[in-house]
């Protein structure tokens, strides 16, 4: 009973996380879905085949390897599924699995890894071939130039933001640029909630790594799913998207799933009242979830209305004017379009496109004193 209500609660929480909704809003982006969906699958048959230690079946390997492939043409972060099917092996396949010699568990692996990483090495080939470059998009303004470490640091400013998002979603913007959002590229004092946060998901991950291991496979979901747009690695153009939350959520409403049995387990005994009570509350969170939801949706009814609503949301976010005042232009109010380039200069002087679009506005005015690059306005 305690595992189907966490199932419940799984399923109504992960369908109504607010986060989720850029993933949904737009059709652009349902690849995401997609990708999701194609990955949970394969992670659910292989836990099905490998319940109890049980050696995995040749066609749910042919199967996973399918849905690997196909996950990757639909979107790219698929290729993390071989790390998720490794973590799923250690934490959820077998009670023994966490003592098995380390070589038995990479022998039962092999084959399926073997074949999952060629296709991914193909895949990858295939990508730097067409697109020149792994990460296939524009850098990101703020993380251009910079290296390694750096782009840790970026992100580890930015850690805060992703915890907000996963767990109370209640501002939730088009894009997260500065200076909506700061960034740092040596140490600073708004870091310091960032190191708090790493620190206390690993201290816990560690706590959890035997006594719930479940708990343990969800936050390394989430660490493993994050990876390909954490800027670390790779750089992308992206700062923080939350479309690109949408997989890693899961490890985290799986992660919280597990409280439901010990939440029912503490209220064995307890007066009526208490059942109520718990499931008064629970349910008062999944209907605000699923009311932002809804309310969510509406922002992604089209461009005009994202661009809008993204000056309206986040009006100290660069990429809102940038943003605003194309469309602007586009609708002939080039005095207004102007305006809003100059304040996205003004949030972020050091990116060059913004110089460059209103230069070639003026240059299509006639105005040729104000596009050159030593006369300003």
């Amino acid at each position: 009973a305690c595992r189907r209500m966490a199932g419940v609660v799984l399923a109504a929480w992960s369908a109504g996380l607010p986060v989720q909704c850029e993933a949904f809003g737009k059709v652009v982006w349902k690849s995401e879905f997609w990708t999701d969906l194609l990955m949970i699958g394969a992670g659910a048959r292989y836990v099905r085949d490998r319940r109890h230690g049980l050696p995995l079946a040749r066609r749910t390997a042919v199967a996973i390897v399918g849905l690997f492939v196909a996950g990757m043409l639909i979107k790219e972060n698929a290729i993390v599924l071989p790390a998720l099917i490794v973590a799923a092996d250690y934490f959820l396949c077998d009670s023994a699995s966490l003592d098995r010699p380390w070589r038995d568990r990479v022998a039962s692996l092999f084959s399926l890894l073997l074949w999952m990483t060629l296709f991914a090495a193909l895949f990858l080939f295939v990508r730097v071939q067409i697109l020149e470059g792994i990460g296939g998009d524009v850098t990101h303004p703020a993380i251009q130039n910079l290296g390694l470490v750096q782009r840790s640091l970026v992100m580890l400013g930015l850690l805060p933001e992703f915890g907000r998002l996963f767990l109370w979603p209640a501002q939730l913007f088009a894009d997260y640029s500065p200076q909506q959002v700061h960034t740092h590229t040596t140490w600073h004092f708004e870091l310091i909630p960032g190191l708090l946060l790493l620190l206390s998901v690993v201290t816990l991950w560690f706590i959890c790594w035997r006594r719930q291991p479940v708990v343990a496979f969800g936050l390394a979901w989430v660490v493993i799913a994050i990876a390909p747009v954490a800027n670390i690695l790779i750089p992308t153009g992206i700062l923080i998207a939350e479309r690109t939350l949408l997989v890693p959520s899961l490890g985290v409403v799986l992660a919280v799933a597990t409280l439901v049995p010990w939440v029912m387990e503490k209220l064995k005994g307890q007066p009526r009242l208490a059942y109520i009570g718990a499931g008064g509350i629970l349910a008062l969170i999944l209907t605000l979830g699923a009311a932002r939801s809804a309310e969510r949706q509406y922002a992604w009814k089209d461009s005009e209305t994202v661009f809008l609503r993204l000056a309206l949301d986040a009006p100290a976010n660069f990429k809102s004017h940038y943003s605003l005042g194309g469309l602007l232009f586009e609708a002939k109010r080039p005095i207004e379009g102007e305006r809003e380039w100059r304040y996205a200069i003004a949030l972020m002087p050091s990116y060059y496109g913004v110089y460059v679009d209103l230069a070639h506005k003026y240059r299509d005015g006639n105005d040729r004193q104000a596009a050159s690059p030593n006369k300003q306005r």
